[in-house]
């Protein structure tokens, strides 16, 4: 308990302490109100003060996507790790169902049949999940792939798109095919991103949906 007692705080002074350094290392960007809160907690999160020059937003992305959350669509994460970091609470008070792609029953066997990744083979078996959805991609670049085909063949329609897969192979053009396509997004451009990551970007927007509703109803 001595390393606890010489650096312990409350959970409160840690998320402050975490704001107010975040604060500090954020670069200058020209980035919407909204769009500078999700950079902000993004960074505060991963401790990573490179990540948010990386981040892309469509244009009203963000608005868009707090409206979903705010009519209580279903969150589809792409892995357990997403969706393990992903504010179960806060999506559960705003009636969001959270949804992992890796659940959808047969997708082992048709990843074989295909030839393709299971996280490629699950986006698709879970397409009609995604309908006004909030996908959330933090792992696997072939699950945003299947996605992204999903949407040019009209199979899909989610209401925001959260691209932030991590690696070397196909994780940058998964995203480059993201950003090239006209619907909702928030990425990571480039290598850099992850389960972690993605999951602060919605947590940020569960939060803010979160406010939208505790304003409303003091307002009555």
């Amino acid at each position: 308990m001595r390393l606890l007692q010489r650096y312990g705080a409350s959970p409160r002074e840690i998320y402050e302490r975490g704001i107010a350094a975040a604060r500090a290392l954020m670069p200058p960007l020209s980035l919407s109100a909204s769009e500078e809160e999700v950079a902000l907690q993004l960074l505060r999160a991963t401790g990573d003060p490179g990540l948010p020059s990386q981040l892309r937003f469509s244009a009203g992305a963000v608005e868009a996507g707090v409206r979903a959350l705010s009519s209580g669509t279903a969150i589809v994460a792409d892995s357990h790790v997403t969706l393990a970091g992903i504010d179960r609470r806060g999506a559960e008070g705003l009636g969001c169902r959270l949804v992992c792609t890796l659940d959808t029953p047969g997708a082992a066997e048709e990843a074989a049949r295909l030839g393709i990744t299971r996280s490629a083979a699950a986006m698709l078996l879970a397409r009609e999940l995604l309908d006004r959805a909030v996908a959330v991609i933090g792992t696997a670049p072939t699950a945003l792939l299947a996605l992204l085909d999903l949407w040019d063949q009209r199979m899909a329609r989610p209401s925001l798109v959260i691209g932030a897969p991590v690696g070397l192979v196909l994780a940058p053009e998964a995203k480059e095919e993201l950003m090239r396509r006209p619907l909702a997004y928030i990425a990571i451009a480039g290598t850099r991103g992850g389960g972690g990551a993605a999951a602060a970007i919605v947590n940020t927007l569960l939060a803010m949906a979160e406010a939208g509703r505790a304003g409303k109803e003091g307002g009555h």
